[in-house]
């Protein structure tokens, strides 16, 4: 095992206009085939890295281009494996961070570089720390707002892997700062996905849902992209709370032809749901198995919020059939018992999700009719109706080609 001591005795002696090169020297000497140092690479880099940042050392001078060249090297370096790579990246961070304010850019490029090994081995949450220590706004080291914001959302996206997305938006508002002068396509785009993923996230579906079907006409996206975003917009509509808003995105999206090419269990809740049809358990269990994690958390009254989109939206389909109901007949309808029957109603109604009032005391439950504005909405379906009609003909009329004279 080869160790490099004689050989920086050797450099130190030397002139101080000379230093630079033998190091650059000893650098490429450790990582060339067939090097007797490559067996001890991890002693042998410790070892430089400590030379030059001693009080006895070359000086600031020379240490800090030494220290790029020797960070590079080993970004280059075809002679040592991943795990080595990832030992000496974790020397070049305990050696130099001490000095962090000489040395930002060798340890920027080893936490970047060590960040994305710890990435390809799924330790998404510390891959995602050592991106939030390199230095940005420290005044001795020179950034671009874009590489700033290329960093924040790579931290954002890592730790969505993990679920955090409490830290993730944190590092999200960062980046929002930063978006708008940037016009990197490909950053802009990824900012609006993760976006998206955190209003997933935190539950706010009708958001995300906009969001999502937002980034399903994004020129940039593959179809096959395309098609997992709209069915995260399909899923999050569903989920959210049912209501007036939630109506016009199903609305949005049964009339949207993409849709109705996406896997059978989606175009059925979407379909369903816009037609305001009861939705029976199998339905709900097949839907449930193309769901997240996150999406079948428990709320606090012990359900899910599939389960909460599915009873609201199974109350509101009632609404349209019974001109009242009992509670105990509606818990049974809903697959809950009679006080979730009632507690929910209450709710909706009291949000004005729901039409109708409840009898506590006889135990029933009076839907309302929508009355003028559900003439008011038919009248403007079919003034839609007659505008898709003007549209249609019109395109018929330019594709017949002009009659020869």
């Amino acid at each position: 095992m080869a160790t490099i001591a004689p050989l920086l005795a050797q450099i130190a002696a030397l002139p101080a206009k000379d230093k630079p090169a033998a190091y650059r020297d000893l650098i490429a000497a450790l990582f060339a085939p067939n090097s007797p140092h490559l067996a001890a690479i991890p002693a042998n880099v410790d070892a430089l890295l400590t030379e030059i940042v001693s009080d006895g050392g070359p000086g600031l001078v020379v240490a800090r281009p030494v220290a790029n060249d020797l960070v590079a090297a080993m970004v280059d370096a075809t002679t040592v494996d991943t795990n080595t790579k990832r030992r000496l990246y974790e020397i070049v961070i305990d050696r130099l961070t001490p000095r962090l304010v000489s040395f930002e850019d060798p340890v920027a490029l080893a936490r970047e570089k060590l960040s994305a090994i710890l990435e390809d081995e799924e330790e998404w949450t510390e891959a995602a720390r050592m991106l939030m220590n390199i230095p940005m706004d420290t005044g001795h080291r020179q950034v671009t707002d874009e590489y700033k914001l290329r960093i924040y959302i790579h931290i954002v996206r890592l730790l969505l892997e993990d679920e955090d997305s409490v830290t993730a938006e944190t590092y999200l508002n960062r980046a929002g700062f930063l978006i708008g002068p940037v016009h990197d396509p490909v950053l802009q785009l990824t900012y609006k996905m993760c976006h998206g993923r955190i209003l997933d996230a935190k539950r706010k579906f009708l958001e995300a849902s906009q969001k999502y079907l937002e980034l399903s006409y994004a020129p940039q996206l593959h179809p096959d992209e395309k098609n997992l975003v709209l069915q995260k917009a399909v899923t999050c509509t569903v989920l959210a709370e049912a209501g007036p808003h939630r109506s016009r995105l199903l609305a949005q999206l049964y009339k949207d032809d993409r849709v109705h090419r996406l896997p059978q269990v989606f175009v059925s809740m979407v379909e369903k749901m816009y037609l305001g049809r009861i939705l029976r358990t199998h339905e709900v269990s097949d839907f449930s198995e193309t769901l997240a994690g996150h999406h079948l958390a428990k709320l606090a009254d012990g359900s899910t919020v599939l389960d909460r989109a599915v009873i609201q939206h199974n109350l509101l389909s009632a609404s349209r059939i019974y001109a009242n109901i009992s509670l105990a007949e509606l818990g049974r309808l809903l697959g809950v018992d009679a006080a979730q029957a009632e507690t929910t109603a209450a709710r909706m109604i009291t949000e004005r999700r729901l039409l109708g009032h409840l009898d506590q005391i006889d135990g029933f439950l009076y839907f309302q009719t929508q009355g003028v504005l559900s003439s008011w909405d038919a009248r403007v379906a079919a003034l839609c109706g007659q505008v898709d009609d003007v549209v249609a003909a019109i395109q018929k009329r330019a594709a017949v080609p002009a009659a020869t004279a």
